[in-house]
């Protein structure tokens, strides 16, 4: 399955549930993800696809945005997916990294 919108690599989805090959694998089922992390331009990475790339098709990458979620700001409803790149990066990191503050 292919998603109308492209992935901008925000990470949000990571943030919001472990993925199916995180928990074969088995990662532990506290979001978010431990194999998620940022590189140094603020675009999420898999740790589990960069340690097996041959599992690209099954974690996804590449199939575009997936995310259901609506975003909410002032009384206007939005589609998450929908929403510009850079929006969606800021938020994707914003959320990991204030779940990981509220964790330590």
């Amino acid at each position: 399955m292919t998603f109308r919108h492209e992935c901008c690599r925000c990470g949000f989805c990571c943030t919001s549930e472990v993925c199916r090959v995180a928990l074969l694998v088995g990662l532990p089922l506290e979001r978010p993800c431990v194999a998620l992390s940022y590189d140094a331009d603020g675009r999420s990475v898999c740790g589990l696809f960069v340690d097996h790339p041959e599992w690209k098709e099954v974690l996804g990458i590449g199939k575009g945005c997936c995310i259901k979620a609506r975003a909410i700001r002032g009384a206007v409803e939005y589609d998450f997916a929908s929403l510009p790149p850079d929006i969606k990066q800021s938020v994707g990191k914003g959320t990991f990294e204030r779940m990981n503050a509220v964790a330590s």
